[in-house]
């Protein structure tokens, strides 16, 4: 009924902001767009890039290259890169190193006198991949320690929710005040306004808007929402940080035309099945990390990085041989995207997908339950995974797209294949991770102007295609 009663003000909120529309000609930047990291006194947190990738969307419609940040204050504490200052004369990048990804601030806590609390900004220019330009504020936010209630309030509430999936606080904020006043209780005051507490970035971000990218972007601090007018109360999403976040307790002061009520809806964040238990011939839990040196790899000196990459995740037992023009198989491909991309499957083991044809290796089985856990792989819809199967480029393709995009590697919006010959061969389920991967510069083709999408992709092929996208 909420969402009824305002979805007019959304409509009309969302064609307010295509008015100010900029001309080709325009080379100016369109606006001022806000970015937000919350961090507690001294501790450290990563800048979020799917924000920054977000915001150049909004202000140019192309995909984000690269933020430069001026510098800043005295006395707030250190914006760093994998230990290294964070300077105006350097970019950070969307896709490759140095990653805004890896920007972390940490506020200065030296002492109870001299710790930073309190809000301070500093100056952001974005880069599309168009070379665009836009410039845009970061607020650097270090709150004082939230304020309890004295006792639990009438409109507190605790939800559980799916680990690491975004939360619509739409149906769990109270459209009316309750209260006790001595051993009455009091309902049906209109609430007026609420004030939210903002979560660390660590744990997650509170949006406005999220299901609308156009217009989406985070809840500013002592940002005051409203019931009926925009910012809306009823229009907020808590998008936490990783699958690893048990609670949120997101405390927030709701006011009435009489008082202000401290409230907390606490979030359990928890898996949506139970783990199989590891038996005694799975593999210990951890990362498996050597150097490898395949001697077979004459000829094929461009895919030696990739192989190494490999290698090193732990997905060969010959340490000698790789085999670099051999027909890569299903099991290949999806046993290589699991320890590249989620090598943690070995300690969060997944209950065994229900393929009748699985190998008899218990980490071959984790890796398959590890990407049919994420939708990734299907099977061929009558109960196979075909794991000996040999795996055509599209394929590949297609499921090296699904991971990229579980995994938040965000790709462009734009591409075509018309510096292909044969892109006439690509399947029309295939079209979009091709065309998307290719503008990417993830596939590039054989050299000769095709894409050859129907042949067997080979081993050094994607090795190659995992180098590029996770390496």
């Amino acid at each position: 009924m909420k969402r009824r009663v305002f979805s007019l003000l959304l409509t009309l909120g969302l064609l307010c902001s295509l008015l100010p529309a900029v001309s080709a000609e325009d080379e100016e930047a369109v606006s001022s767009f806000t970015a937000l990291c919350v961090a507690k006194p001294g501790q450290s947190v990563f800048l979020d890039e799917k924000e920054f990738q977000l915001l150049c969307r909004q202000a140019t419609g192309h995909d984000l290259e690269s933020v430069a940040f001026s510098s800043l204050s005295a006395g707030v504490g250190k914006l760093t890169c994998r230990g290294e200052g964070v300077t105006a004369a350097d970019a950070y990048y969307m896709y490759r190193s140095p990653a805004i990804s890896d920007v972390c601030f940490t506020p200065y806590a030296y002492s109870s006198a001299s710790r930073f609390v309190g809000q301070a900004e500093m100056a952001f220019t974005m880069t599309s991949d168009k070379e665009e330009t836009v410039s845009g504020t970061l607020i650097l936010y270090v709150p004082e320690t939230p304020t309890q209630a004295e006792e639990p309030s009438l409109m507190d509430k605790a939800l559980t929710v799916k680990a690491g999936k975004p939360v619509d606080l739409f149906d769990h904020l109270p459209s009316t005040v309750r209260y006790k006043k001595g051993t009455t209780i009091y309902i049906g005051e209109a609430i007026t306004s609420a004030t939210f507490q903002l979560p660390s970035s660590s744990q997650g971000s509170l949006w406005l808007d999220y299901d609308h990218p156009e217009i989406a972007r985070k809840l500013l601090p002592d940002e005051v929402l409203f019931p009926d007018k925009a910012p809306n109360y009823y229009n907020l999403t808590f998008v936490p940080t990783s699958r690893e976040e048990t609670e949120v307790r997101l405390v927030h002061t709701i006011s009435s035309e009489k008082k202000d009520f401290n409230v907390c809806l606490t979030l359990n964040f928890k898996e949506d099945k139970e783990p199989v238990r590891p038996g005694p011939d799975i593999p210990p839990a951890g990362i498996v990390s050597r150097v490898i040196h395949f001697q077979d790899m004459a000829g094929w000196e461009w895919a030696v990085p990739a192989a190494e990459f490999l290698g090193k995740s732990g997905y060969f037992s010959n340490e000698t041989a790789f085999d670099p023009g051999g027909e890569a198989k299903r099991m290949d491909l999806i046993h290589a995207l699991a320890l590249t991309t989620y090598s943690n499957f070995r300690r969060n083991m997944f209950p065994t997908p229900a393929f009748s044809d699985l190998p008899d290796d218990p980490e071959l089985v984790q890796s398959v339950a590890a990407l049919a856990d994420r939708g990734l792989v299907l099977g061929n819809g009558e109960g196979l995974f075909l794991p000996d199967e040999h795996i055509t480029r599209q394929d590949a393709l297609v499921i090296l797209y699904r991971a990229m995009a579980d995994r938040s590697k965000l790709l462009p919006l734009y591409g075509d294949l018309s510096a292909f010959s044969d892109a006439g061969d690509v399947a029309p389920y295939a079209q979009e991770a091709v065309t998307l991967l290719a503008a990417r510069g993830i596939v590039l083709g054989d050299g000769t102007g095709n894409l050859d999408p129907l042949s067997p992709i080979t081993r050094a092929e994607m090795a190659c295609l995992l180098y590029r996208a996770f390496g």
